[in-house]
């Protein structure tokens, strides 16, 4: 799963927002929404609110070879 499905997926299990992960995190809505397009990348200010208040592991946002195994199938 590429890091911004990831986002995503965790912000629909948790039920949060983009303007509520924003205003936690301190950066834009639109910062936040792109990405979750995969257009920008994560910052470690989503990354920490997402571990410090919704306990999420974000180690699996950097566990390439999950990603890569995914690609690999899809082709």
């Amino acid at each position: 799963m590429k890091p911004n499905e990831l986002l995503k997926h965790i912000m629909e299990a948790e039920g949060i927002t983009q303007d509520i992960l924003a205003e936690q995190a301190g950066i834009s809505q639109p910062t936040i929404h792109r990405m979750i397009k995969g257009t920008q990348n994560l910052n470690w200010k989503v990354l920490m609110v997402l571990r410090s208040v919704y306990k999420a592991d974000i180690n699996k946002f950097f566990d390439g070879q999950n990603w890569t195994k995914n690609r690999q199938k899809a082709k």
